[in-house]
């Protein structure tokens, strides 16, 4: 069969996901199993809120200028890209005119004002699986009864239609109660939970992350909040986020990034009503244990730029914010390679290999980003800004765009009738007149997702790029993360570059934790998508990035004693994460423990999702009375690191 480039349907590129959205739908695939009724992956990704918050004095790379005559579809007038709190309610076909519907609905009395103690510190989790009626996270039974008191103020909880409902302290009494078995008098939580699931309309198909042992949300909650019951920790009130399982089984990021930033916004909203005994707002920590292996990683990712505006006004309202974020745990994973002038021959070509496994259910993405550049450039001879893209199959045959290809087109590669790819050439805006192009090469799944879909090869692929302009420019090549975590049935088999000259381990087989000899593929540059902040970024009042979000590397136990796990996401070797927590404490058993589901059960938890609520558990009792609860971190005097340990 004939393999050729064909033109296909542009997408906006004002909508940062819009490439992942696109190739799923016009694919026929349901993205990890998410039910093609609900309607997730019809959020709308435009921001509704203005400039009072995403303003220009805050964003200048998010912009674009106002009087640009642009010919580039998305990018007329100002179109910031950042996501809203809006959804569009179930969905029908595509342009039905759905009516749209607020994200997130309160139940009556989800808002109402609560008084602490002197030293509380409200802790909240943005997650999937979040055991709110287990022990760890409940204080005694109210004198005569049998029913432990929850110690989450609110849960926002999905509703299976792309909303969200908020659940008060009231609403969350009364799912406690059904828990409480009548004749026996005693307490089932597992009940609780059947109960909440009742309270969710639609509801959702995929995994139901409770039904797990040991889920993410729950043991991140744990390690930020968790305390015995009979501590009964009044001053550490907790607010929890159950996002919904295809956020979490979508790893591109593309439903969690439409949620996170009008959650965070919610959070900010009621912790803001929940006071000490001056009145004031509490302090406010979030822990969102997540993050995405591809994006622009300097800053500008849609959920970067919400965090750093929620800070930002929360301080300037005389708040006291922070966030805990993981480095990402994927420094060894191969799926971020550098090119630079050296890499390009005297034609002005320059390739590199992905090695897609066999049996993979899922699409595999690859970005590939370009310079900033001014986006007058991009109105001119196509040839002077564009990368033309050549494929090599695994079976040798060679597919070439025959056109010059411009910025904000989609292209599709058909196996003769069969669809087996797309490259999508979009822009993302900086401002003030300047973008920076990425290419998205998007691979159908390896194996037949349905009797109705087709599938690609496995083997490698050989990216072939062309620079037109030939300037050589510096390249960054990232595959978006594609197995599923623990916890979650697995569905997708990661793609990853290969290069003969990457050197995996050292003579005696051990990872290597830095980059040697001259191989494009790296460990630097391996932070997760979602913390790339510049920390010197400053938030107004003397204050900075690195104060208030934090981005926390994981530390574990190993013959020469502590040392930084080999897989924790990188800057560089010359600028290294400053924070860290203790993750791995034995020789034989790696992680932090922390609760399952049920109450008294234990797992154990590594990578940088555990070293980033460790450290907010530290954080707080900085910030508030220490609990006495256990386990408790504790700061470690050490003058070039910010540590954290158990003791």
């Amino acid at each position: 069969m004939t393999l050729k480039w064909q033109r296909g349907v542009p997408v906006d590129g004002s909508v940062y996901n819009a490439a992942y959205v696109d190739f799923d739908w016009t694919a026929g695939l349901r993205r990890r199993g998410i039910d093609a009724t609900n309607n997730p992956i019809r959020i709308s990704l435009r921001d509704t809120r203005g400039p009072a918050t995403y303003s220009e004095a805050n964003h200048p790379e998010t912009t674009a200028p106002q009087n640009a005559s642009s010919r580039i579809d998305g990018l007329k007038g100002t179109a910031p890209l950042v996501t809203d709190m809006y959804a569009e309610a179930p969905i029908g076909a595509a342009g039905d005119g759905a009516e749209r519907r607020p994200l997130i609905e309160r139940e009556s009395g989800a808002d109402t004002p609560q008084s602490y103690p002197e030293g509380s510190v409200v802790m909240a989790v943005i997650d999937s699986g979040i055991a709110f009626a287990n022990g760890r996270f409940c204080t005694p039974p109210e004198e005569g009864g049998a029913v432990p008191v929850s110690r989450f103020s609110h849960l926002m909880l999905p509703t299976g239609t792309g909303a969200f409902r908020v659940l008060g302290r009231a609403d969350i009494a009364e799912l406690m109660q059904a828990g409480l078995n009548p004749a026996t008098r005693q307490f089932h939580e597992l009940n609780v939970y059947t109960q909440a699931a009742r309270r969710q309309s639609g509801g959702q198909r995929n995994v139901r992350p409770l039904s797990q042992p040991a889920p993410h949300g729950t043991q991140v909650a744990d390690l930020l909040a968790g305390a015995e019951m009979a501590d009964g920790v009044a001053t550490r009130p907790m607010i929890g986020v159950d996002l919904p399982s295809s956020a979490i089984i979508d790893t591109s990021g593309s439903i969690a990034a439409a949620y996170i930033p009008a959650l965070v916004d919610e959070i900010l909203a009621l912790s803001a009503k929940m006071t000490g005994p001056n009145g004031k707002p509490l302090p406010l920590i979030i822990n969102i244990s997540l993050g995405f292996t591809a994006g622009p990683c300097d800053g500008t990712h849609p959920v970067e730029r919400a965090m750093f505006d929620a800070v930002q006004s929360a301080l300037a309202a005389g708040r006291e914010v922070h966030m805990t974020l993981p480095a990402g745990n994927h420094a060894q994973s191969r799926l971020h390679a550098e090119l630079d002038a050296d890499d390009w021959d005297k034609d002005g070509l320059a390739s590199l290999t992905l090695r897609v496994p066999s049996d993979d259910a899922t699409p595999n993405f690859t970005e590939i980003w370009l310079p900033e550049r001014p986006l007058q450039d991009f109105f001119e001879d196509p040839r002077e800004t564009s990368l033309a893209l050549t494929l090599q199959l695994p079976d040798g045959r060679i597919a070439a765009l025959d056109e010059v290809p411009r910025f904000e087109e989609t292209w599709e590669l058909w196996d003769g009738s069969r669809h087996i790819a797309s490259a999508y050439y979009l822009l993302h805006v900086y401002g003030a007149g300047r973008v920076r192009p990425r290419l998205i090469l998007a691979l159908r799944p390896t194996t037949a997702f349905s009797s109705t879909t087709y599938r690609t090869q496995p083997g490698d692929y050989a990216i072939l790029m062309e620079d037109l302009a030939g300037a050589k420019p510096q390249v960054s090549i990232r595959v978006q993360r594609d197995d599923s975590i623990i916890g979650y049935r697995p569905r997708g088999r990661q793609a990853r570059l290969f290069e003969p000259g990457y050197i995996e381990r050292d003579p005696t087989g051990r990872p290597l934790r830095y980059d040697v000899g001259d191989s494009r593929i790296t460990r630097a540059g391996t932070l997760s998508a979602m913390a790339t902040l510049n920390p010197d970024k400053p938030l107004g009042e003397g204050r900075y990035v690195r104060d208030h979000i934090h981005v926390l590397a994981a530390d574990a136990l190993g013959p020469k004693g502590r040392a930084r796990a080999i897989y924790s996401g990188q800057r560089s070797q010359d600028n290294p994460v400053k924070k860290s927590a203790l993750v791995g404490e034995g020789l034989a058993h790696a992680g932090a423990l922390a609760s399952g589901t049920t109450s008294k059960s234990v797992f154990a938890m590594t990578g940088t999702s555990a070293a980033a609520p460790l450290y907010g558990r530290m954080l707080a009792d900085t910030l508030g009375l220490p609990t006495g609860a256990t386990p408790r971190p504790q700061r470690r005097s050490d003058p070039a690191e910010d540590i954290v340990g158990l003791v």
